[in-house]
């Protein structure tokens, strides 16, 4: 008893007026609490983990039994109230003020629900409906840039919708590159004059007697022509070539002794004012346009002025190296557009290898390309097989034609193609009837690597074999290779690629040993860089000095965009069937594989000695 008086005098004198109901409620179970740590001495958090599991089965309790009252009284509640509405329609103020209050009081101990989803007190049971399960769209992965080498069904579907109909391929103009400028002034005579003579003076310093007989002004560079002296030994005038620059106040100067097919040294001086070649100059030129090759390039002006195209089928290839920044990349693009700018997609096709992906992506999606570029160098290994399963192809085409090159098979096919079509089909059979395919004309293959160092660094065995293969027999059947490395070292120029690719660009580069690698003489060290190259022809014995031609990267985009424009479709061609892979695994394996095959299972060990 005394206990019960206590409490109800504490909680009506104190507890219930300051604190509320639910606060006295609080502070004693908080000092019930505190009063049992103390008394036994307990660690609290021991027992959290114990009241934390207490307190969710009572809160999902209290949850089953809140739910259990509302699926019971609810509805018997609205029933009810329904019933009083139509038994009394018509109520006075104050009844419906205490209805008012008593549901305000109801909706206070319970939560508000929504009573058309009560479901009913006594449901029907029903059969439990399996859960609808939508199926997940799929999702195609976006091919990585330039990991694609046969076209899909799906890749070519969709390009379908957005090129035209197949037709007749329009070249773009050259309108499409910027204009050149014409504010570029030449070089005054009087000042070719002056220097002629501070050569001449600068030669007499160092015991050399000479006299400048000719003078070439050039874009970059001016070529002075001395004739020595009799008994003044050429070495002694190369050995001058930095005593020279600094008497001459230039910025590099390079000797070239002697000149071919004449009896003079020739000096070449930088300029002062350093002139840009554009390639739409090179483009516009009558030069160019005479050519009569669809694999013209156009690589710039010479030392004096000249414009230099060069034929690539008569290279048959081009290994083009330099330092850094000297002008590389430009060159390959500049290259690649001349093709573009001459050629149709049925008279050049292209491959291209890119392992950097930010050089040569840009050239993706253009009608001209046999898959779109490739960025991995396991792929290019695969390419680079196709190409000589292609070659290998070609050239039984031309044995059955009874034709050496493609020039002759591509003629020989128009011929008879003519033939036919005069004959009104009459003549259906051909040499090729035999071999099951169609009699066409076959296309130009350009396959340009960027960055070979890549390649041999990963599988240099592959790619060195299918290199070689194509740079010894490819240029009968139309398949030519450009190579770009800027790593001018042995171990990715090798003696074999030197020995199958006679032609070669060299821009400027790091030290004579690079030189030497290059174009086995010395030369590139002396160059400017920004477009500054010296070329050498197959079968010419001194390297011509070139500077090449600009495009900007707007113009080759403007370029390439405008050939997507046009929405022509080239032939498809399966780049990678399955001939590649077939082709090069019939070569490489040994007659004696199966047999070490079985003798490594049999031991279950295997080395080089064993």
């Amino acid at each position: 008893e005394l206990g019960g008086w206590l409490g109800t005098w504490a909680a009506s004198a104190f507890l219930v007026p300051y604190t509320g109901r639910v606060g006295s409620t609080i502070l004693l179970s908080a000092l019930v609490l505190a009063s049992i740590l103390l008394v036994t001495d307990l660690d609290p958090r021991r027992l959290l983990p114990l009241m934390v599991l207490i307190g969710k089965h009572l809160s999902s309790g209290c949850r089953r039994a809140l739910t259990a009252c509302r699926s019971v009284q609810l509805p018997s509640f609205r029933r009810q109230r329904d019933a009083e509405e139509d038994s009394e329609p018509e109520e006075d103020d104050e009844d419906e003020e205490d209805f008012v209050e008593e549901t305000l009081s109801m909706t206070e101990r319970l939560p508000t629900i929504s009573l058309d989803t009560v479901p009913d007190p006594e449901p029907t049971p029903k059969a439990v409906a399996a859960p609808i399960v939508r199926p997940v769209p799929k999702q195609t992965a976006a091919p990585a840039p330039g990991n694609g080498f046969s076209k899909s069904k799906t890749t070519t579907a969709d390009k379908s919708k957005t090129r035209k109909k197949p037709g007749r391929y329009k070249i773009p103009v050259v309108a499409l590159l910027d204009p050149v400028p014409n504010d570029r002034g030449e070089m005054d005579r009087e000042v070719l004059l002056e220097n002629a003579k501070i050569l001449e003076e600068a030669l007499a310093n160092f015991d050399v007697v000479g006299k400048v007989v000719e003078v070439s002004p050039g874009p970059v560079v001016t070529r002075y022509e001395v004739e020595p002296a009799a008994g003044v030994k050429v070495s002694r005038i190369s050995a001058l070539a930095d005593d020279l620059a600094r008497e001459m106040s230039a910025q590099g100067i390079r000797i070239q002794a002697p000149v071919p097919g004449k009896s003079v040294v020739g000096v070449e001086i930088a300029n002062q004012h350093r002139e840009t070649v554009y390639l739409r100059e090179i483009i516009d030129s009558p030069v160019f346009k005479k050519a009569s090759s669809d694999i013209t390039m156009a690589l710039g002006k010479t030392i004096s002025g000249e414009i230099f195209v060069t034929d690539l089928a008569k290279m048959p290839h081009l290994l083009v190296a330099g330092a850094t920044g000297a002008g590389k990349s430009v060159c390959i693009n500049g290259l690649i557009c001349s093709i573009l700018l001459r050629a149709t997609p049925d008279q050049v096709r292209l491959l291209m290898v890119d392992p950097k992906v930010v050089e040569l992506t840009m050239y993706n999606d253009i009608p001209h390309l046999l898959a779109p570029v490739i960025t991995e160098p396991k792929r290019a290994s695969e390419a680079l097989k196709w190409a000589v399963a292609e070659m290998e192809m070609r050239y039984q085409s031309l044995a059955r034609m009874s034709v050496r090159n493609l020039a002759d098979y591509n003629t020989k096919v128009e011929k008879v193609l003519a033939e036919r079509e005069a004959a009104g089909d009459a003549g259906a059979e051909t040499e090729d009837a035999a071999a099951g395919e169609e009699l066409r004309k076959l296309p130009f293959i350009v396959i340009v690597i960027d960055e070979f160092a890549d390649l041999m660094l990963t599988a240099p065995a592959d790619v060195e074999t299918s290199l070689m293969g194509l740079a010894q027999k490819s240029r009968a059947v139309g398949i030519h290779i450009i190579l770009a490395t800027q790593r001018p070292s042995v171990n990715v120029i090798t003696g074999v690629i030197k020995a199958n690719f006679p032609s070669r660009i060299a821009f400027q580069v790091a030290s004579k040993i690079d030189s030497r690698t290059i174009l086995d003489m010395n030369g590139d060290e002396r160059l400017l860089g920004k477009g500054d190259m010296l070329f050498l022809q197959g079968g010419q014995g001194e390297p011509v000095r070139i500077h090449g031609a600009f495009i900007s990267g707007d113009e080759t985009e403007r370029l390439v965009a405008k050939i997507k424009e046009s929405g022509y479709e080239a032939e498809d061609v399966e780049v990678f069937a399955g001939r590649g892979d077939a082709a090069g695994s019939a070569a490489d394996r040994d007659e004696l594989f199966e047999e070490a095959v079985a003798i490594v299972l049999d031991s279950k060990q295997a080395s080089t000695s064993f």
